[in-house]
């Protein structure tokens, strides 16, 4: 069964939302905080996602922007009051797929979620592969050689970035939005990136630096082109 995740600040609401979604046939988790609903997308455990503008701890802009950086392919569907065309321009550039007014019908929600679905479906592939390494998209796991690679959170994500482009260069600063707080350390992104090579060490697969400017994902340690802004 398709699995939808709702953001939203507001417990109360949430909940009614979630009531009505549920008696429309969808299988429905909420969450109130920002950071939560991010860690939950990244984790794989929802296949599409309505965000309401008004999310607190990271606001909904935020979450957009550092899961697309983090690889998430998953359809975000944005839910706001009161949306200029201006703002359209501004939730879309940062990754929604659609585009929600409050108020909203829930028949209408529970509509727009199941198209975005079905896109993103349609789109989307299952896996992502670099060599022996793969990612399932679908349960958000890691597989080397067919056997399951343990991984951090901060590892995972580090990786998942790095997989959606294999053989490209990943510039640092990406990757440091993906997988870190703004009071990281300027070096904590360099010691992850060591963590993972000795996980991947003899595999076939590695993690290659280009020097002040990033990180590449390869199955035979060639620099590749750098990866599409």
């Amino acid at each position: 069964m398709t699995r939808f995740l709702l953001a939203d600040p507001d417990p109360v609401s949430a909940r009614g939302v979630q009531l009505a979604l549920e008696r429309r046939g969808l299988l429905v988790e909420t969450v109130c905080d920002g950071h939560l609903a991010l860690a939950r997308i990244q984790l794989g455990a929802a296949d599409v996602c309505a965000v309401d503008a008004g999310l607190r701890g990271m606001d909904a802009l935020t979450l957009l922007r550092r899961a697309r950086a983090s690889g998430v392919v998953v359809p975000l569907v944005v839910v706001a009051a009161h949306v200029t065309p201006a703002a359209r321009v501004t939730w879309f550039d940062a990754g929604a797929d659609d585009l929600v007014p409050k108020p909203f019908d829930p028949d209408e929600l529970a509509v727009r979620l199941k198209s975005v679905h079905r896109r993103g479906a349609q789109a989307t592939p299952v896996n992502l592969a670099c060599g022996p390494l793969s990612f399932d998209l679908l349960s958000g796991t890691f597989l080397l050689r067919g056997a399951l690679l343990e991984l951090t959170p901060r590892e995972h994500a580090f990786v998942k970035v790095l997989i959606a482009r294999p053989g490209f260069l990943v510039p640092k600063d990406r990757l440091f939005r993906a997988v870190f707080a703004s009071d990281a350390g300027n070096g904590a992104i360099d010691v992850l990136a060591c963590r993972v090579r000795r996980k991947l060490g003899g595999s076939g697969v590695s993690v290659t630096t280009v020097r002040g400017m990033g990180y590449l994902l390869a199955q035979d340690r060639s620099l590749g082109e750098p990866a599409p802004a």
